[in-house]
């Protein structure tokens, strides 16, 4: 499990595409990483699978990676790392990715981002939702697809944020304990007798 509290953000060093399979790299410090190790790479949990000195290989299918931002990797490209158990927080996050949503629009730290309407139920003001591997608070919601999150100034110098624009995608991680409740809900209601007195 993992906190959405990004450890940092560091660019891939190599790609190899295995058939069904993407194996890539990131120089980093990998102390305390071992084979099969879970790491939030943009908010995907992927597992370690070669440790040396300065870098660190991870592998996964390109059908986990699809329905993800990852699915365009390349050398250079930015991501947000999380290592696991490093952090604490209010938000508990799997590492499961829900989708994609994209930018649409910036005003000061007020970030808005375009959602398939079926997911904005799970969306509630307040409520905490996970962006790129942030664990991050919903200001506000529209029932036409459109949140709304605060960004940091702290939070653009220190994960991908800081170099987002408008149109580009975010992996999205809804909160757990709401979508439990939500779809509990949801079931009762269908459950619920209709009275035809």
């Amino acid at each position: 499990m993992f906190a959405g509290v990004v450890n940092g953000c560091l660019p891939i060093k190599t790609v190899d595409n295995r058939g069904d399979r993407i194996s890539f790299s990131i120089k980093m410090h990998s102390s305390g990483l071992v084979d099969g190790t879970p790491v939030s790479i943009d908010g995907l949990a992927i597992p370690v699978t070669c440790v040396d000195a300065t870098t660190v290989t991870f592998e996964a299918t390109k059908k986990a990676l699809a329905y993800t931002t990852l699915r365009h990797l390349y050398p250079g490209r930015l991501v947000n790392l999380e290592l696991p158990d490093q952090n604490s927080g209010d938000h508990m996050i799997s590492g499961n990715i829900l989708g994609v949503v994209r930018l649409a629009h910036i005003k000061g730290s007020l970030f808005s981002f375009e959602c398939p309407r079926g997911w904005m139920k799970y969306l509630l003001s307040k409520g905490f939702v996970a962006l790129d591997g942030v664990s991050l608070i919903v200001d506000a919601t529209h029932p036409s697809g459109v949140f709304a999150v605060e960004v940091t100034p702290d939070l653009r110098e220190r994960t991908t944020f800081g170099s987002k624009d408008i149109f580009d995608e975010v992996n999205l991680e809804i909160d757990p304990y709401t979508e439990v409740i939500v779809n509990t809900v949801e079931q009762l209601c269908l459950d619920i007798p209709v009275w035809e007195g």
